[in-house]
């Protein structure tokens, strides 16, 4: 069985109130400055890579993108991105999540 593919975020440094999260160069959320989000793509299995950014929002001070793949080797690395030049992206990862939510 395949699992459904999850992409936790997390960021600190950011000290906008809300940030964009960016999948593929499209927004996909503005969520409050937590410092973490969890996109659920819901697609199952497959071979896929997704580029991700965070912005503070509403500028354009944003992350550089970090590539997560499902299916294949890792894609470069996917830690310290800088949001600007004091400020940090780190720990960004993927995993998939089985039907019954146990982790891969």
């Amino acid at each position: 069985m395949r699992g459904v593919q999850t992409v936790d975020l997390t960021w600190h440094g950011a000290i906008s109130a809300n940030i964009d999260i960016y999948r593929n160069s499209n927004r996909i959320a503005t969520v409050p400055n937590t410092g973490s989000y969890t996109d659920s793509i819901g697609v199952k299995g497959g071979n896929d890579r997704y580029t991700y950014k965070v912005c503070e929002s509403p500028t354009q001070n944003c992350s550089n993108e970090v590539t997560v793949r499902f299916g294949g080797p890792p894609v470069g690395s996917v830690r310290a991105l800088a949001l600007a030049k004091d400020r940090k992206l780190a720990n960004v990862s993927g995993r998939q999540i089985n039907r019954r939510g146990d982790k891969r």
